[in-house]
């Protein structure tokens, strides 16, 4: 949704028409650009607090349809931001995403026609704390003289299956952890699809393959 936001704003010639209003001779065309390249920049790339500050002050409403996302932006903020003429009949400028719904182990998510999220993933903790278990594991299994998998389990007081799907996480390709790490993955993506992928591609350029099938 930001990405789809900052899109249209980065483009201001097409708002006086969505506004209401038209440019005049006296118009600086290019400090509009200027001013919409850096809002633009802002939304993608500030602080949280400061990216929710600006989109309170921009967004009018958010309508959300089975079908898609409807934002409604406040046309007299953006003629103040922009320095546009103020209209006599003030109507919304509309955006309009077109998503599908999918679940995501109990939840549902909003997904984009590019396989990504309408709302920005969160890192998932658990899966980055399955990968750093596996991780520690077969570091204990290549350190630890003498250590099996099994008697590893005892130790962790789990089942040897368990213990082996997690271990197989160790072999993921570093791209894709970073991905996890920065929550920049499919939606509905969970541990035991990684899993999956680490046992069946020992290539980490089929695993990136199998991960974006995630998306299908």
């Amino acid at each position: 949704m930001i990405d789809r936001l900052a899109d249209a704003i980065k483009d201001p010639l097409n708002l006086p028409e969505r506004t209401g209003t038209s440019l005049s001779d006296k118009t600086d065309i290019a400090a509009m650009r200027t001013t919409a390249n850096n809002f633009a920049e802002d939304l993608k790339s500030a602080t949280p607090a400061h990216v929710q500050s600006l989109l309170a002050s921009l967004i009018d409403r958010v309508i959300v349809n089975h079908d898609g996302i409807e934002i409604r932006l406040n046309p007299l903020t953006l003629g103040y931001l922009f320095k546009l003429p103020q209209p006599n009949d003030i109507e919304p400028v509309v955006l309009t995403l077109l998503v599908t719904l999918k679940r995501a182990g109990m939840a549902m998510k909003m997904i984009l026609p590019s396989g990504k999220a309408a709302v920005q993933n969160r890192p998932d903790s658990v899966l980055i704390g399955a990968i750093t278990r596996g991780r520690g594991w077969w570091q204990r299994l290549q350190n630890e003289q003498g250590l099996t998998v099994e008697a590893l389990a005892r130790d962790q007081k789990l089942s040897p299956t368990y213990v082996t799907r997690q271990i197989r996480l160790a072999f993921l390709d570093p791209q894709i952890v970073t991905d996890i790490v920065r929550g920049d993955i499919p939606a509905g993506l969970t541990v035991d699809r990684p899993e999956k992928i680490a046992a069946n591609y020992p290539s980490w350029a089929d695993q990136r393959n199998a991960i974006r099938g995630a998306d299908q």
